[in-house]
């Protein structure tokens, strides 16, 4: 069976929400386990992405749309309401995620630091990526604006991934919030406290 090596803090049979963190590319669970610490949410979900961790790694097939299907599989033991953050190619996993999944399951979504450039020659070995939908389905910038739960996305200041061009789109959608954060791609998750701090604030207003 193919399954995904997943790190669950708190009680995931009785909690009626979990947040959900999915690492980027090269990583695994334990990439944003500071941030969940800091964070400290009651039930926290982490999982290795296929082919990452101890996860398992088939030789094809490592799309974000997949690596979604593979947390869709996974999260009938989780709670039925989930904020969803992820980082950098996490990010893009945690967005198709929202767009993908059964109205109602995810709460928020929390994107740091990601591109939001389609990349559809990346997958055109893929036979699951074939079809036209599942091609337009690597326009993540159009995804976005699909999605209907509110969206917080962090940049780094000094990100060469996301531009402020970009950010400015986004910020023109209702559900969307941008935040700007020092550093780079790979430093904002070093200041954990901080991210903590605008993702907790964002939480705050979905409370009210």
């Amino acid at each position: 069976m193919q399954e995904l090596d997943i790190d669950v803090v708190g009680d995931v049979d009785s909690a009626p929400r979990a947040t959900v963190f999915l690492h980027g590319a090269g990583g695994d669970k334990s990439q944003l386990a500071p941030l969940g610490r800091e964070l400290g949410s009651p039930v926290q979900i982490m999982p290795s992405l296929r082919g990452h961790g101890q996860s398992y790694s088939p030789k094809q097939g490592h799309s974000p749309l997949e690596y979604a299907a593979d947390l869709h599989r996974s999260a009938h033991r989780w709670p039925d309401s989930l904020d969803v953050v992820g980082y950098s190619y996490g990010a893009l996993v945690a967005l198709l995620s929202a767009t993908t999944w059964a109205a109602g399951r995810v709460r928020s979504l929390v994107v740091l630091d990601t591109s939001f450039e389609s990349f559809p020659t990346m997958y055109v070995n893929d036979e699951d990526a074939e079809g036209s939908w599942l091609r337009w389905m690597y326009d993540y910038e159009s995804a976005l604006a699909l999605v209907q739960v509110p969206v917080l996305c962090v940049r780094s200041s000094q990100s060469t991934l996301l531009t402020e061009r970009t950010c400015q789109r986004m910020s023109q959608l209702e559900q969307v919030s941008v935040v700007e954060l020092p550093g780079d791609h790979r430093s904002i998750l070093d200041d954990s406290k901080a991210l903590a701090t605008v993702i907790s604030e964002f939480y705050g207003e979905l409370s009210l």
